[in-house]
């Protein structure tokens, strides 16, 4: 399955990481899809988020705090 409106792939260290960045996405107003990490990425809780960068995105590591395992160009 490919997501082409999306630049940018996240993956965390837990679920509670995951949950917690994709609300903060959302109420930047910025599209996100969570879904299950791709198998080529081993550091992870299983879940990543899809989103686009854009101007928008700000820091999303210090909006929620998380220790974000992967932030990839798709």
């Amino acid at each position: 399955m490919t997501y082409p409106h999306y630049d940018r792939l996240i993956s965390f260290e837990s679920v509670h990481q995951a949950v917690k960045a994709e609300k903060v996405l959302d109420r930047q107003g910025i599209a996100v899809a969570a879904l299950p990490t791709p198998r080529e990425i081993a550091i992870s809780c299983g879940q990543c988020l899809l989103f686009v960068a854009g101007r928008r995105g700000g820091n999303l590591k210090a909006a929620c705090g998380c220790a974000c395992a992967l932030v990839k160009t798709v």
